[in-house]
């Protein structure tokens, strides 16, 4: 531009020159680089309105490269701003300018950055172009007929929704191409990219069908193939993706059914399919089956397969484990119940450490692999847990401050170094808890988005103060709650207090242990409980009536037998009035009062729900039903 404006004329930028280096741009991923093409964009249309220069007007091929670098920018506002775009395009064709009429091209391209949008609408949106351009398509608009790629974008658009339904419209749709490619449209052939992206819609889907589902289309995949359709042979990002299905399914023999997959794959390729040779992805994926399994000696079963990637490496150079792989065996570890599970984690996150000061970039440990490591300890119950999670934290601090932002830790490291402190039981250890959450606030107010403390966090500290046992634990409890209203108010907390936090803190009260605490704890649970039925849309659970009664049962005196009968009385018919009685809401009754005052309320002895009327049972979940039968509430009723 520069030097064609010093008088080199045959250097004069055209058209082509521009959409070239919009395409570019679209291309590099680069942070920017939608907001740069679309400027180059403007600024054709610009030359041609003051300048008559009719070299630089772009056409519709400039336009579409624009909202394919919207739709590769990963921009939250992607969608909408190529939606813009496309509108601006149809006015200027309205008007009659032929040059940029937009073509199915065009409209593939836009679909692209709904899949890719992340927003909750995308999926809808999707569909809703696609229904426009077969109605244009019928009523004459020949050019816009929707092809391979239009059906394969809106099935990853439904895939990447993961609404209920959204796997079942997919398939329908990859069915439907099938069936009119068979009848002789060639432009609407279903080919391995819409297979693959039906899977993944499956995978995405928590449908408990999905995994099998998976498979079965896999298998389809097959068979078509096998009978001569080269369209849709699978290759090893669909096997990878079945993997996925698997290892997401939460069933028993998950793990073990992938990694038979995996050894398939394996085999398959050394007999000279070499497009199914298994990727660092394939690995990954069977080492994430085996870490979310839930299977003695998953963790062991999860570092092997990491060794044999680490052997087959050294030998070969072509399968190189990298982040991903080592975090998911340190995930494996922090889940497994193993009392090496801490030690286990540490040692793999120093061996990553080493591996990374040593040269290997792949194995540089990022803030996932840090918060896994915290998890380990968490989850530990070791002694020192919470002093080693804290010691953690302050190392990826320091490292974040000296540049390394890979490291900089988010409101799950907070958070999850809280959720050791909470249940470590050092002496201490709520107030330190306290502070981390103080230090989140304080980092959020001064610009750090990272750290935003959400309910989770709040609650947290709400428990680590309940399992402290420390003088004025309830008091202190409750001052969280009100910090999180206040948090609130102020748009600082995107969510209100919940049930859980306000459950938390009438446990608080129920956990008090100190005599002279005890009838402040009893004052709070009441303050708490009321404020809690205040609350619009806020309603009190099964565990919380639990927990009240067990509050009345602790500080209510003992030989006031009229006192605690009133209090239950009135407590217990809300419960049932709500449709919370479960096993142990009768529990606690029983021992908050008399026989003959149970006997009155219930009509009998027994203390199992199921013989209770159906209506004062009938909000009570098979979750809830199981936690009262194991006798879990009190200890475990938030997480």
């Amino acid at each position: 531009t520069r030097r064609s404006e010093a008088g080199e004329y045959h250097l004069k930028p055209d058209t082509i020159t521009y959409t070239t280096v919009i395409h570019t741009l679209a291309k590099s991923g680069d942070a920017g680089a939608a907001e740069q093409a679309e400027a180059l964009l403007y600024r054709m249309i610009d030359l041609c309105k003051t300048d008559g220069d009719a070299s630089v007007m772009p056409n519709t091929v400039s336009f579409t490269a624009v909202i394919d670098a919207w739709a590769c920018s990963g921009d939250r506002r992607a969608a909408s701003r190529a939606e813009q775009i496309l509108k601006h395009m149809e006015e200027m064709y309205e008007s009659g300018n032929s040059n940029v009429q937009p073509n199915i091209h065009t409209y593939n391209v836009l679909i692209n950055a709904w899949a890719r949008s992340g927003e909750k609408t995308s999926a809808s949106r999707a569909e809703s172009i696609l229904s426009e351009l077969e109605r244009r398509y019928h009523n004459g608009e020949r050019y816009l007929k929707p092809n391979t790629v239009t059906y394969t974008a809106v099935i990853d658009a439904l895939a990447k929704s993961g609404l209920p339904g959204s796997a079942e419209k997919a398939e329908a749709i990859v069915f439907n191409m099938l069936e009119r490619s068979m009848n002789g449209e060639s432009d609407v052939v279903p080919n391995t990219v819409s297979f693959t992206s039906v899977i993944d819609a499956w995978v995405c889907s928590g449908d408990r069908r999905a995994a099998s589902r998976a498979e079965k289309i896999l298998k389809d995949m097959e068979q078509m193939y096998e009978l001569g359709n080269l369209n849709v042979q699978p290759n090893v990002k669909t096997f990878s993706t079945v993997i996925n299905a698997w290892a997401k399914s939460g069933e028993s023999n998950s793990a073990s059914r992938a990694e038979r997959i995996l050894s398939e794959m394996e085999r398959r390729s050394e007999e000279g399919e070499h497009h199914l040779k298994p990727n660092i992805i394939t690995y990954n994926a069977v080492i994430n089956a085996w870490a979310k399994s839930g299977k003695p000696h998953a963790a062991e079963r999860a570092e092997a397969i990491l060794q044999n990637i680490t052997e087959r490496c050294k030998e070969r150079d072509d399968v190189k484990p990298n982040t991903v792989s080592f975090t998911a065996v340190i995930h494996a570890w922090a889940h497994s119940g193993d009392k090496r599970a801490a030690s286990k984690a540490e040692q793999i996150l120093l061996h990553m450490e080493t591996m990374y000061k040593l040269g290997n970039s792949d194995l540089k440990p990022d803030v996932q692999t840090y918060n896994t490591v915290i998890n380990a300890w968490a989850r530990s119950g070791e002694i020192g847990s919470a002093s080693r999670a804290e010691q953690i934290l302050a190392e990826m601090e320091k490292r974040c401050i000296e540049g390394d932002l890979g490291a900089k830790p988010n409101t799950v490291t907070y958070s999850t170094v809280i959720n050791t402190l909470a249940k470590s039981g050092e002496p201490g250890a709520a107030d330190r808890a306290e502070a981390v959450l103080l230090s989140m606030m304080a980092g959020y107010q001064n610009g750090n988005i990272d750290v935003k403390p959400d309910i989770i966090s709040f609650t947290t500290v709400i428990d680590a103060w309940a399992k402290s046992g420390e003088r004025g634990a309830a008091a202190r409890a409750e001052q969280i709650l009100l910090l999180m209203h206040k948090q609130f108010d102020e748009g600082m907390l995107d969510f209100k207090p919940d049930s859980r936090a306000y459950t938390s803190v009438i446990h608080a009260c129920a956990q008090t242990k100190h005599r002279d605490d005890q009838k402040e704890a009893l004052i709070i649970a009441f303050r708490v409980f009321n404020q809690m039925l205040l609350q619009e849309g806020l309603n009190p659970n099964a565990y919380t009536y639990s927990i009240l009664l067990s509050v009345y049962d602790k500080f209510l005196a003992k030989d006031d037998e009229e006192r605690r009968f009133t209090f239950a009385k009135a407590l217990f018919e809300k419960c049932c009035e709500a449709g919370y009685a479960n096993d142990y809401v009768l529990t606690k009754l029983r021992k908050t009062v008399a026989e003959s005052r149970y006997i009155h309320l219930v009509g009998s002895m027994e203390q199992c729900s199921s013989h209770l009327p159906g209506h004062w049972t009938r909000n009570v979940s098979e979750r809830e039903r199981q936690a009262a039968k194991a006798n879990q509430y009190e200890n475990n009723f938030y997480f």
